[in-house]
């Protein structure tokens, strides 16, 4: 049996997921590549393709920033 070199811990507090990102990247070069990008907030998009699956990347790391459930304007304003 493996030994772990790090305690597995939990997250403190109440935690969720918020948004994801599912990609598929087959072995073999020749076939599609495909991702699905989505959020509780309403954001999703898919993409097929290598440089269709990169923007749909960059859209979802943009999104972070600006999604209104990560980013609420109380919670700014209060710390």
């Amino acid at each position: 049996m493996p030994v772990r070199s790090e305690p597995q811990t939990q997250p403190v507090g109440p935690a969720w997921v918020i948004a994801w990102i599912h990609i598929v990247a087959p072995d073999y070069y020749t076939e599609q590549v495909s991702a699905h990008v989505w959020c509780t907030c309403g954001f999703e998009r898919r993409a097929r393709g290598r440089r269709s699956v990169l923007l749909v990347v960059q859209q979802h790391i943009a999104h972070r920033t600006q999604c209104p459930l990560r980013n609420a304007a109380e919670g700014r304003q209060a710390a």
